[in-house]
């Protein structure tokens, strides 16, 4: 199925006075729920809409700013230590409403929550001031987990997770996939349920760190190099494309591959290079700001997405609209963003598999810049903002009272 045929043209007469409650907001990102919201903040104001953002500080004082439009407020958790995951999850939500009682009273259209984190903020506030709550499911708990689930996993799936889903007016997912986990997982009406896929911004992968900057940083990275990008957990995939490294430097003896990301599965990843002999051809960069990324996906061959789980995959889009030829495994959402024309798919796991789709690809670099071509105009005309915002605006629509 074909995620880039759902969108649909909103009116431009309404405009609305919309809360966003997100974790992470630029430049505090974590993962592509802080692009997400991001862009798609920025993007609704461009269309005539208010927005404002509640999120967290990154720091321990509370700030206010406005990002293009977009007014954002950062906040701190009531308390500042904690036990778990759930206690600073209810102390991060407790903050989002009482800051919301101190400050906005009768001042909003409607509320748009993302993932279970700030669940409990939405469902308070859409009941205390009966608002319409529109919520985004990026992710969901048993993914995340491959259905491996203790008991703070159990927690958010039950008390946040499953709450959301009851509660909220609409839900949006990101693509078909993610449509059948939460028709699984949950079993809301079909109705409840809408998909509006990621979006990328060609203008954030304009400007790059400089050439001489990223020389002294990456030295290794004047040589020929693959690239990948994400959190370091074992969903993402990086052990496999580690595994296929070995094949594919057999035939390719000096090509380098440039893992960026942190994550708990770092040291695991790098002591699997040394174990596979690859330790002087990999480079794990760690965490890289906007600029750096820009730079080595401009710098790069071409990138691998090997996730076994990805209900999007917003780092595809990324490779594309940076014009490179992308190489990601046939699951999630990655499957519907990436067609025969537009990139290389390979079975998820199968290292095999992936060192011969490299492979092909090093050795072809007619085919290489097709795919690097239409990948581009791909994500430039079908996951552009602007119709993603407008979809979102339209539901926004439905359940406002005019």
């Amino acid at each position: 199925m074909d995620i880039r045929h759902d969108f649909r043209e909103a009116s431009d007469e309404l405009s609305l006075r919309i809360l966003m409650l997100t974790t992470e907001y630029p430049p505090n990102i974590i993962g592509g729920l802080g692009r997400h919201v991001g862009d798609l903040s920025i993007s609704l104001q461009e269309l005539g809409h208010e927005v404002t953002v509640i999120t967290l500080s990154t720091t321990q004082s509370e700030s206010y700013e406005e990002v293009d439009g977009v007014r954002v407020y950062r906040v701190v958790p009531i308390q500042t230590t904690f036990s778990n995951l759930i206690e600073w999850n209810l102390n991060v939500n407790f903050r989002f409403i009482q800051f919301f009682q101190e400050n906005f009273e009768d001042s909003f259209d409607i509320i748009h929550a993302h993932d279970w984190l700030t669940s409990l903020a939405g469902i308070g506030l859409k009941r205390k001031y009966c608002l319409p709550l529109i919520a985004t499911i990026h992710a969901t708990e048993k993914g995340r987990n491959q259905n491996n689930v203790g008991d703070a996993s159990l927690t958010i799936v039950q008390m946040y997770e499953k709450q959301l889903v009851e509660a909220a007016n609409k839900i949006i997912v990101c693509s078909h996939f993610m449509k059948e986990v939460l028709m699984e997982e949950f079993r809301p009406p079909l109705e409840k349920l809408a998909i509006i896929p990621n979006g990328v911004n060609e203008l954030n992968f304009k400007n790059a760190q400089s050439k001489n900057k990223m020389r002294k940083k990456f030295p290794s990275l004047d040589k020929p190099f693959i690239f990948s990008l994400g959190r370091l957990v074992t969903e993402k995939g990086f052990q496999y494309l580690l595994r296929s490294m070995p094949g594919i430097m057999d035939v390719f003896p000096t090509i380098q591959l440039v893992i960026a990301g942190e994550g708990p599965e770092l040291k695991n990843l790098q002591q699997m290079a040394k174990k596979l002999h690859i330790q002087n051809s990999t480079t794990f960069v760690g965490f890289v700001n906007d600029l750096e990324r820009n730079a080595l996906l401009q710098a790069c061959t071409l990138t691998v997405v090997p996730s076994t789980y990805e209900p999007f995959g917003i780092v595809a889009l990324e490779s594309m609209i940076s014009k490179k030829p992308t190489v990601v495994s046939r699951t999630g959402g990655l499957k519907e963003i990436i067609t025969k024309d537009t990139g290389v798919l390979f079975k998820p796991g199968d290292e095999k598999e992936l060192a011969q789709c490299i492979i092909s690809l090093l050795k072809n670099v007619v085919r290489t810049q097709e795919f690097a071509e239409q990948g581009y105009k791909t994500a430039k005309s079908s996951f552009n903002w602007r119709p993603i915002a407008k979809s979102t605006s339209k539901i926004y629509e439905k359940f406002v009272k005019k």
